[in-house]
């Protein structure tokens, strides 16, 4: 048969609080297209699902690219990710602060049919610290994708073991207290 036809979409998320849901606080999905996500200024918290999640469309048999560019970002205290990119291919691009703070299991996530590119720019920082899950997930970045990592300015106290001579991280200082 032939592919189905990709199209092209623009989503941009900006100075957005999404909080306390019941499920991730913000979910982004395709089929068979290319997202391009801009998200700033903005804070997923307290859900009981991941703070953000990017992906194809689930249980479809269908692509998904995605370029996605993040600037201000804090994702806390979530049950599961802070941010989980996942079933899509394309480019991950940090252009400012992204705060990943004690989320239930990793903060960033690559999931297992992921093949993207991350990239922290020249003013951008990656900070993923005090995750409070055990086991697998026990890692402040984690991927079970094809991901490659590139720039300066990650902060984390541990990666999966696929990353370790792949990411260079600063130590993480003490976590922000309730109040920042």
């Amino acid at each position: 048969g032939e592919s189905p036809q990709t199209s092209e979409t623009s989503i941009e998320v900006n100075n957005v609080k999404s909080n306390h849901n019941g499920g991730n606080g913000m979910s982004i999905y395709g089929k068979n297209v290319k997202l391009q996500v801009q998200v700033t200024d903005s804070e997923t918290s307290n859900n009981s699902g991941s703070g953000i999640g990017i992906s194809k469309l689930v249980n479809t048999r269908s692509d998904a690219a995605v370029d996605l560019e993040l600037d201000g970002i804090i994702s806390r205290y979530n049950e599961n990710f802070g941010l989980i990119v996942s079933s899509v291919t394309g480019d991950v691009k940090v252009k400012g602060a992204v705060n990943l703070y004690k989320n239930g299991l990793s903060g960033f996530y690559v999931g297992a049919a992921a093949n993207v590119d991350i990239v922290v720019e020249r003013r951008g920082a990656l900070n993923s610290c005090g995750h409070l899950a055990s086991g697998n997930s026990d890692v402040d970045i984690f991927s079970t994708g094809l991901a490659t990592f590139s720039g300066n300015g990650y902060t984390c106290d541990s990666t999966s073991p696929n990353l370790s001579d792949i990411i260079s991280c600063d130590p993480c200082p003490t976590c922000p207290s309730d109040d920042a």
